[in-house]
């Protein structure tokens, strides 16, 4: 998800991309980052976890950006999730938002094509046409260097066996 505005700096800043990791409330501690559903806005926010207070099945969670005043209370039952943030990739969110246009798609589209006949061509390309040696370099490579015959060696034989 990437972070929209400043209220998390400076932990988080614009442009960053966060990634999280989906928890029941009863994992949450003062202090962790979460992304959660604000339900006044239909939105997702990315905040830190002031308080929790149980009241049998609900939890009040009490949120605020590091960067804000003034704190946001929301309620979610027990059996509920939120996005416990467990990295942070800073600026992806723009590679993310560029992806995420026309333009960006059209790129991505060009790239994978591009990819895709590279490999092509390179499984179909013919095998490089091998040039024929003259006469005279095809026996040098079956002689040794100073013009005789190469040496074949073998391994030693075995002399007697135990018995």
């Amino acid at each position: 998800m990437s972070v929209l505005s400043g209220s998390m700096a400076p932990a988080l800043d614009v442009g960053d991309l966060v990634v999280t990791r989906v928890v029941r409330p009863a994992d949450l501690v003062s202090g962790d980052l979460v992304t959660y559903r604000d339900p006044g806005h239909d939105r997702f926010v990315t905040h830190r976890v002031q308080s929790i207070v149980w009241r049998g099945e609900l939890a009040d969670v009490v949120t605020r950006g590091d960067a804000n005043d003034a704190g946001e209370e929301w309620t979610i039952s027990a059996d509920g999730t939120v996005g416990l943030v467990v990295l942070r990739l800073p600026a992806a969110g723009y590679v993310l938002g560029v992806l995420g246009t026309p333009a960006g798609r059209l790129a991505v589209g060009v790239l994978a094509l591009s990819l895709a006949f590279w490999a092509i061509e390179l499984i179909w390309r013919p095998a490089p046409a091998t040039v024929p040696l003259p006469v005279h370099a095809r026996a040098a490579a079956h002689e040794g260097r100073d013009g005789r015959a190469p040496v074949v060696r073998s391994r030693p034989q075995a002399v007697g066996r135990a018995g």
